[in-house]
């Protein structure tokens, strides 16, 4: 058995601490992973990039499978504790005792702190390469001044751009 899989014998809060450990601690993996991948990209390492991008997509259906069991996992206590589905996740916290309560909270906090590490890495990366494209297109805009502007077909509508290639890949 998996030790991410809930567990029949467990008790729902201990299901919920267990699952959110696992999240957080894959969620630190896939961050260095990230930033390994920005490497790559910063570095032109096509090659890098593409093994980097294999394993972020493989951690995607790891970090999906463990939103799964964590809100099965929730929706258990919730059920135990005799809640309905409208009551939050602090709401549900004010019904444990101190231990659990307090072990739960700062898991769940230390989660949305992975997370929103991950999405400014996300965005970071998002970011460089957006202004790479954009100098990129500038530079080949002065290159070849023919491809500026729009371009517009034999029936005055605007067409799409010639889209050859102007890099090749050196690797092939």
């Amino acid at each position: 058995m998996s030790d991410t899989t809930v567990r029949q014998e467990e008790q729902p809060v201990d299901a919920l601490e267990r699952v959110l450990n696992s999240q957080i601690e894959l969620l630190e993996r896939t961050a260095i992973e990230h930033r390994e991948l920005q490497s790559a990209v910063i570095g032109r390492d096509w090659r890098a990039l593409e093994e980097y991008m294999s394993r972020l997509n493989v951690r995607s259906g790891e970090l999906s499978e463990l939103e799964r069991q964590r809100h099965r996992a929730y929706r258990e206590l919730r059920e135990q504790l005799g809640l309905g589905t409208g009551d939050g996740f602090y709401e549900v916290l004010t019904r444990l005792d101190n231990g659990p309560r307090s072990r739960l909270a700062e898991r769940y906090r230390n989660l949305k702190v992975a997370v929103m590490r991950l999405a400014g890495q996300n965005g970071n990366l998002e970011s460089y390469v957006a202004a790479s494209s954009e100098t990129l297109e500038q530079v080949l805009g002065e290159l070849f001044p023919q491809r500026k502007g729009t371009i517009y077909g034999r029936s005055g509508a605007a067409t799409a751009k010639d889209s050859r290639a102007f890099v090749v890949n050196r690797t092939l």
